[in-house]
């Protein structure tokens, strides 16, 4: 069933993806602009390179047990608030 908005165009499509961090692994894009006081952190759910300050200021962080969780889009970080034990004994 389609809804209003889900008939986007192949390329905004993969826009979508690769802002959403779906491209993960070797060759992936790294999330920039990157100036020398940032970091980059990996994505506890898709282990994709992620800014931390960005990360940050959009509320792609956890704290579970003192322990920092960050993540590269807001899918992740709903996927680990669902169940963040299985991901804290895995990490």
């Amino acid at each position: 069933m389609r809804t209003q908005g889900s008939d986007l165009t192949g390329r905004s499509r993969r826009d979508a993806r690769e802002r959403a961090g779906r491209r993960a692994g070797p060759g992936a894009p790294v999330p920039g602009p990157v100036g020398p006081a940032d970091r980059l952190v990996t994505c506890t759910i898709r282990d994709s390179p992620t800014v931390r300050s960005r990360a940050e200021a959009d509320g792609h962080v956890r704290v579970r047990a003192g322990r920092r969780y960050y993540f590269c889009c807001s899918d992740c970080a709903a996927l680990f608030d669902a169940d963040p034990l299985a991901y804290v004994l895995t990490a």
